[in-house]
């Protein structure tokens, strides 16, 4: 879990923000694929977004996330940075996997 905090000048206005982030493991609701060796299926990471961060952005909290990537430009480039980020991975070469990552403001 973490908050940052930005703050910066461009072009005589200033800037701020915060963002909650916290990176926790997946739980998926389907069993082990191998039993004896307790090995599990490997999944794309999962990005959620508070309904204070939806509301923020514009975007309306009655619509799945998927609907609300569509509709709103701003939650679009949000989940994909979003996504991005844990695709590259920390080492930029080791993608991250079984992760749900939830940004609240």
């Amino acid at each position: 879990d973490g908050l940052l905090e930005y703050e910066n000048m461009i072009g005589g206005k200033r800037l701020q923000g915060a963002i909650s982030l916290s990176l926790a493991p997946s739980t998926w609701n389907e069993p082990l694929q191998n039993t004896e060796t307790a090995c599990t299926l490997l999944k794309e990471p999962v990005v959620t977004l508070s309904d204070d961060v939806i509301t923020y952005l514009g975007g309306n909290t009655n619509l799945c996330l998927e609907d609300l990537v569509q509709k709103n430009e701003l939650i679009r480039a949000l989940v994909q940075s979003c996504q991005g980020a844990l695709m590259r991975g920390p080492l930029q070469s080791c993608r991250m996997a079984n992760v749900k990552c939830h940004v609240d403001g």
